[in-house]
Formats: structure tokens, sequence, C-alpha cells
């Protein structure tokens, strides 16, 4: 909520589609963090339900943090 600033209970992007179907999506799955990690939320992404309607009646959710460690590249 504080990354889309929406309101519980008025989430726009459905995280769950009951018995695999696109009707009967809701918005139940969430990644609960300190407030103070919520400054660093660097993206939020969720799985698509064609993507994901094979595996799971959930699509994934992704949180992705700044962690202020310089990534390194081997090679």
């Amino acid at each position: 909520h504080f990354h889309t600033n929406e309101q519980q209970g008025c989430e726009t992007i459905p995280t769950y589609f009951f018995h695999w179907k696109r009707e009967r999506a809701y918005h139940i799955d969430y990644c609960f963090v300190p407030d103070a990690w919520a400054q660093q939320i660097v993206r939020v992404e969720l799985g698509g339900y064609d993507e994901w309607r094979p595996y799971s009646d959930h699509c994934p959710l992704l949180v992705e943090f700044d962690d202020g460690v310089p990534s390194t590249v081997n090679g």
C-alpha cells in the first residue's frame, strides 16, 4: 500500500484467482516490511495471470529493495 498509494481493500491489481478463474480475482497477497524498509523499495511487481495460471492460482509478488550495497559484476 505504501508503494502503490492504494488503501487496503481498494487494490487494483489482483494476486489470487479463485479456482484459476480470471473473473474471480482478488488481491490477498502482501509483503509486510518494517517502516524503515519502505523508503528503500525500488520496485514492486506482480506476475501476470496468463503467465502463472499453469503453476498456481496465486501470482508471485516481487519486492526489490535498495540495500545500499553496490553490486559488482564478475567477469
